[in-house]
């Protein structure tokens, strides 16, 4: 995929949105995230293909998302469920790994 460094970046602003709904909501379990139509500084990217691949490694990392055109649904285990220990080599190859922070007695994986 000759975008997948666009996608690694959108896949973080992703994560950055999972933060702030987990934060803002603590009990908070699903959101859903609207893939930006552009995101200053990066190149020009097909939000529906952006979508797609988003959704695809956040499912590779344990979170259970369903897609909708170029929003996808998000949810995330409680933490009485294991969260996944890794994931795959591409699932952030340009992104840190994600860590997993509890807060308000759920678990939610971070990147």
């Amino acid at each position: 995929m000759r975008h997948k460094a666009v996608y690694a970046d959108v896949l973080k602003h992703a994560f950055a949105f999972i933060r702030r709904v987990v934060l803002a909501y603590p009990g908070a379990d699903r959101a859903t995230y609207s893939v930006p139509c552009y995101i200053p500084g990066l190149p020009l990217y097909d939000r529906v293909v952006a979508a797609a691949w988003v959704a695809s490694q956040l499912r590779a990392v344990g979170y259970v998302v369903q897609r909708r055109d170029a929003c996808v649904d998000i949810s995330w285990p409680d933490c009485d469920e294991a969260a996944p220990d890794s994931h795959d080599a591409d699932a952030a190859a340009a992104a840190a790994a994600p860590t997993v922070a509890q807060h308000s007695g759920r678990r939610v994986l971070f990147m």
